[in-house]
C-alpha cells in the first residue's frame, strides 16, 4: 500500500491486489454505507496519519475510488469545506457504464503541481488509454488538451477507464466547456508549449525523475 499527500487537502492511497486480499476488500463491492467498508477506510486513514500526518478526522471528505489495470485501485481522499458538494464514496465503475465518454476534452490548471499530479497518475494507471495530449499556457493558466485517437478506446473497460480519468482530472483541474471551439482559440491566442505527448513528457521530466 502506497500512501502519499499530493496536495494540501488531498491524499492518494494506492491499493494493490495483495492489500485488497489482506483487508478483504473488493472494488466492485465498495459501499460506504456498510460497516465493513467504513471500518477499513478509517484504518487506512489512521495509517495515513501515522505515515504522512494527513488528518482526516473532524472534517468533511470527498472519497473517490478508481480501478487500475493491475487488479487494485486508487483511493483519493479530499478535505472539503462546508459549502462544497459532498459525495462520501464515488466509484467510477458505477457511473453510466454504457455511456460513451467524450472523445475530446480540455482541462485548465492554475497550479502547475496539480497538472504534474495528473501526469503522474496518468503514467501509472491510465497510460493504456493512449490519449493524444497537448499543453497550452495563457496568463498563468495551463490548458491540457486531450483527444482520443481513432480506435484507441473501443471496449467497455476502456470506456470505464476513460471516464475514471476524466473524473480524476475534474478533481485536480477545471473542465473547459466546448473543447471543439476552445481548441482553435487556444491555438491562436495562447502559447502551445507542448504540441504532442504532453502527459508523457511532463511525467517523464518532472514526475519520474
Amino acid at each position: 500500500m502506497r500512501i502519499e499527500v499530493i496536495a494540501q487537502n488531498k491524499l492518494h492511497v494506492q491499493m494493490e491486489s495483495d492489500d485488497l486480499k489482506k483487508l478483504d476488500l473488493d472494488y466492485e463491492r465498495l459501499n460506504y454505507d456498510e460497516d465493513s467498508t467504513r471500518k477499513v477506510f478509517w484504518e487506512i486513514m489512521a495509517l495515513a496519519r501515522e505515515r504522512t500526518g494527513f488528518d482526516a478526522a473532524n472534517t468533511k471528505l470527498l472519497v473517490e475510488a478508481f480501478p487500475d489495470r493491475r487488479g487494485g485501485f486508487s483511493l483519493y481522499v479530499t478535505k472539503i469545506s462546508e459549502d462544497e458538494y459532498i459525495a462520501e464514496l464515488y466509484v467510477a465503475s458505477h457511473t453510466k457504464k454504457n455511456e460513451r465518454a467524450d472523445r475530446r476534452a480540455i482541462y485548465a490548471f492554475d497550479d502547475f503541481e496539480n497538472l504534474l499530479a495528473v501526469c503522474g497518475v496518468y503514467a501509472a494507471q491510465f497510460a493504456p488509454l493512449k490519449l493524444a495530449s497537448r499543453l497550452a499556457v495563457d496568463r498563468g493558466t495551463y490548458y491540457l488538451m486531450l483527444s482520443v485517437p481513432c480506435g484507441a478506446v473501443t471496449q467497455k473497460s476502456g470506456e470505464a477507464m476513460l471516464r475514471a480519468f476524466y473524473a480524476f482530472l475534474g478533481e485536480c483541474g477545471e473542465r473547459v466547456a466546448e473543447p471543439n471551439k476552445t481548441t482553435p482559440w487556444l491555438e491562436e491566442h495562447a502559447a502551445v508549449v507542448i504540441d504532442a505527448r504532453a502527459l508523457e513528457l511532463l511525467s517523464e521530466k518532472f514526475v519520474l525523475n
